[in-house]
């Protein structure tokens, strides 16, 4: 029985980006097919079939090998699916649904312009940035501060770890603020 696996769900603030992975589920599997759907039926026969995408994988026992498909939908209601290999690194892509009757032109420009969106939270630099000023906040102190600093750094790659969480802002500033106060009472003198 097939299931679905949504990326991007109902009543998402667009523009969005999404990525998830997925493994071959026989050994010896040459490719996976990414089929796309819209709706909100757990069985893909219940939904509307938007297209599909294959993509090539070495063949291995079931499991080892897997493919990541990304997501991205604009305001117009264009959705880019890509999906590649990690071992060959071979992409496909292919846009689906162009209900404002954008040219091929316009589309690939707006999409080229959702670029930003479409790298995961925890590797955008901001994030990065933030973590290694932790850590060093973190290999300064001692003691209790210590352990306080590891939770909230474990707080905080939680929240960049979930794609779906809509406070990032909020809880990049929390974080920053937080650091501020670190970095000022690492310099106070009793």
């Amino acid at each position: 029985m097939m299931l679905m696996s949504p990326l991007i769900e109902r009543n998402a603030v667009v523009p969005i980006s999404r990525t998830d992975k997925f493994y071959t589920t026989v050994n010896n599997q040459r490719r996976i097919d990414v089929k796309v759907y819209q709706g909100e039926n757990l069985r893909p026969d219940n939904n509307i079939q938007l297209g599909f995408l294959k993509v090539k994988v070495p063949p291995a026992k079931a499991g080892e090998k897997n493919i990541m498909v990304r997501f991205t939908y604009d305001i117009n209601g264009a959705l880019e699916v890509e999906a590649w290999s990690e071992d060959t690194g071979k992409k496909e892509r292919c846009v689906f649904s162009n209900q404002a009757n954008l040219s091929d032109e316009e589309l690939e420009e707006r999409f080229k312009k959702l670029e930003d969106i479409k790298l995961h939270p925890r590797d955008r630099i901001e994030n990065r940035t933030l973590l290694a000023r932790a850590e060093r906040i973190w290999s300064e102190s001692l003691g209790d501060k210590r352990d306080y600093i590891s939770a909230v750094i474990q707080q905080f790659e939680a929240l960049i770890t979930d794609q779906r969480n809509q406070n990032m802002a909020e809880g990049q500033q929390e974080f920053s603020d937080l650091l501020d106060e670190l970095e000022q009472t690492m310099f106070d003198i009793d």
